[in-house]
């Protein structure tokens, strides 16, 4: 355990204990007692593999857009197909998938990686646009 003087109250000290995942402060202003606190931490989801797109799409109907599908530890990736650029997809739209996603020619690729329990989403994030073949 480690202890640190706080600023505030010179006469007070913090004890931080536990592990990165669940780190606790304890407030010690008297001997006898101690109150414990956990730090909120964001937890995110580690990417180990990014999805990689194909390079152009070559059938009109239901070709599966991903070269590679992406990878994570504590999460998994959704992804977005859609004709136009804008708007953004929302999390929340209906139209994502944690299957290679198909398009009907041309169109942009979204992906998101929700976390797994106690884990935060690593929000949308634009992954590029497909060409249909000429």
């Amino acid at each position: 355990m480690k202890y640190i003087t706080l600023h505030e109250n010179e006469s007070a000290y913090a004890a931080v204990s536990g592990s990165l995942e669940t780190p606790h402060v304890a407030l010690i202003e008297d001997t006898n007692r101690v109150d414990y606190k956990p730090i909120p931490q964001e937890l995110l989801p580690t990417i180990t593999q990014m999805p990689v797109l194909k390079q152009m799409i070559q059938f009109w109907i239901n070709y599966e857009c991903l070269q590679t599908m992406g990878e994570a530890d504590n999460g998994t990736f959704y992804y977005c197909w859609r004709l136009d650029e804008t708007p953004t997809p929302s999390k929340e739209a209906s139209d994502w998938t944690s299957e290679n996603p198909t398009a009907d020619g041309g169109g942009y690729v979204w992906y998101y990686v929700k976390g797994d329990q106690g884990y935060n989403d690593i929000e949308v994030t634009y992954l590029g646009y497909i060409p249909m073949a000429a």
